[in-house]
């Protein structure tokens, strides 16, 4: 699965205990939100971010963001939208997880829940086409 520890070092900053975990999920999409924030700036309205800042989380606080991530990658491609994360890497068939029951992913309950894996796998693509019209309408201008 995808549990890779996101860690702060910030002394003057961080509100938490040293060593402390935090269970916020949290994305690469998330750090220049972050950085944007606790610099001072603010995001422009014209370059919009999915992200969001982790500036609670480094005070002491939750995120309380509730939020569906995409992610694609090389030959892989997923989406995490709690409890569930649908995922597949090229050559293998699409699986589905629950995260809450099953961090690890180490059971594929699929075909247990067709349904869920199927609106999971149409909201990527209609995040995918968003991003091609995105992308197409930035490099029109």
């Amino acid at each position: 699965g995808c549990r890779t520890p996101f860690i702060i070092q910030w002394p003057a900053g961080l509100k938490q205990r040293r060593g402390s975990i935090a269970p916020d999920v949290c994305h690469v999409i998330d750090i220049a939100p972050t950085c944007l924030e606790l610099a001072g700036v603010t995001e422009s309205e014209k370059f919009k971010m999915d992200g969001v800042s982790l500036a609670p989380v480094a005070g002491g606080k939750h995120l309380n963001v509730h939020r569906t991530l995409f992610f694609s990658h090389a030959e892989g491609r997923g989406v995490h939208r709690p409890p569930w994360k649908a995922s597949k890497i090229q050559g293998h068939d699409w699986e589905l997880f629950d995260i809450e029951k099953d961090p690890g992913e180490t059971h594929d309950i699929s075909g247990e829940h067709r349904h869920v894996l199927n609106l999971l796998i149409q909201e990527l693509g209609d995040w995918r086409m968003q991003i091609d019209q995105e992308r197409a309408q930035r490099l029109s201008h």
